[in-house]
């Protein structure tokens, strides 16, 4: 993420909140080199995610956050795009949408990534999925996690 990102965390009742400002990023695919006649595979996107886990550790721990969930979980993730000012708007469900070419189920996985074996035990875990892009005056990223009560 971009240096001036910064995530906010918050616990709302049996909900954790995680906001993370700056522009949503998308799984990128690995990359591979040739070297001395041998391939090697590589996460462009390594640095990338372990600053936002760095971020996600702090803020868990001032939160009083300090064990993994476990069991099935509900994630909802809005990925606001920025824009707002700058284009025509078309409306989903009365909100507007961004119509950028960044597919949405890239950004999902990268952030469900992310949050692997950090805040969940695995990303098996999510049983249940529900993502938006929409314009916004401040680019972010906002995901919510409830613990799915069987």
């Amino acid at each position: 993420m971009k240096k001036d990102s910064q995530i906010k965390f918050n616990v709302i009742g049996k909900q954790i909140k995680f906001t993370i400002l700056g522009k949503p990023q998308a799984l990128k695919r690995a990359r591979h080199v040739f070297k001395n006649g041998k391939s090697y595979c590589y996460d462009s996107q390594k640095e990338q995610k372990r600053a936002d886990r760095v971020q996600i550790s702090s803020q868990m721990s001032d939160q009083g956050v300090i064990r993994k969930l476990d069991g099935h979980l509900n994630v909802k993730l809005i990925f606001h795009m920025g824009g707002a000012g700058n284009v025509k708007t078309e409306h989903l469900n009365g909100l507007p949408f961004d119509r950028t070419p960044i597919d949405i189920d890239n950004m999902i996985k990268f952030y469900l990534d992310t949050m692997n074996d950090l805040v969940y035990i695995d990303d098996r875990q999510v049983t249940n999925i529900e993502a938006e892009k929409i314009y916004s005056d401040d680019k972010r990223v906002e995901i919510f996690i409830n613990k799915i009560e069987m």
